[in-house]
This record gives C-alpha cells, structure tokens and sequence, in this order.
C-alpha cells in the first residue's frame, strides 16, 4: 500500500502541472460473480483490493467503483480525464500486482 500511495502521489502531481483537474478515479475490482476468470489466489486478490481503497482514501482520492473491470491478473485504479471536446480518455492506470 505505501508503494501504491507514492505512485499515486506523484501521479496526482503530474495531474496537476498538467492542468487535469476534472479527471475520473475509478477503481477496478474482480467480478464477484466470475472469480474463475481471474488468476491469483483470493487472499492476494483482496489484500491487493484492500490496498488500492485504502490508498484512494488516506489521500482522500474521490473515486467510483467498477466491478468486473480488473486485469485477470490483478485490480487497478484507472484515470479518465477530458480532452477539450469533451471526449473522455483513459490517461493512466496504476495497478496492484
């Protein structure tokens, strides 16, 4: 988790020299319903998802929760932000493995 938070910390300071204020957190965890699609054992798997929410939150990170949206190999926490059209794209992702 202390790694996850300094990625996270400079991730969010690249945001911000950037100009990004209006971007997207979301956190991407297993499908509940489909574990067998996902490689790992669940004690990694919600170790892994416990460190990604804990994170988001002790740097008070606003997020929305996607279920079924991790890599079968672990959870991650995806960034959107808009361009000047107003298309939203995916910028970064920071990953637990």
């Amino acid at each position: 988790k202390e790694e996850f938070i300094k990625v996270l910390d400079l991730t969010l300071l690249v945001f911000r020299r950037m100009g990004f204020s209006e971007f997207t957190a979301q956190i991407s965890l297993r499908d509940p319903e489909n574990l067998e699609k996902y490689i790992g054992s669940d004690a990694n798997w919600e170790a892994a998802e416990r460190a990604i929410i804990e994170a988001t939150q002790e740097v008070e990170l606003e997020t929305i929760t996607e279920l079924g949206e991790a890599a079968f190999y672990g959870p991650k926490l995806d960034f959107m932000v808009r361009d000047a059209l107003g298309r939203s794209w995916q910028l970064g992702t920071i990953q637990v493995d």
